[in-house]
């Protein structure tokens, strides 16, 4: 098994429109690309250390009919 990556990290959000809600926490990639935000540090630590394990982890499952789906909801 290879071992994990260190590309994904997480940083505290500081975006000014979103000063009302405290604990944001950033997963970016390379600490430049932001993948996604999170509501506390654990969740993402966590998040970030799965992504390190596999980087296509949010993708997984994904199926192109979920995608079509989505993409054509009402």
């Amino acid at each position: 098994m290879k071992a994990p990556r260190k590309d994904f990290t997480i940083r505290p959000n500081d975006q000014p429109q979103r000063r009302e809600q405290i604990n944001l926490w950033d997963v970016v990639i390379g600490k430049v690309e932001l993948i996604t935000t999170c509501r506390s540090e654990l969740d993402a630590q966590q998040l970030a250390d799965k992504l390190n394990i596999d980087p296509w982890y949010l993708s997984r499952g994904d199926k192109l009919a979920d995608r079509q789906r989505r993409a054509f909801a009402p």
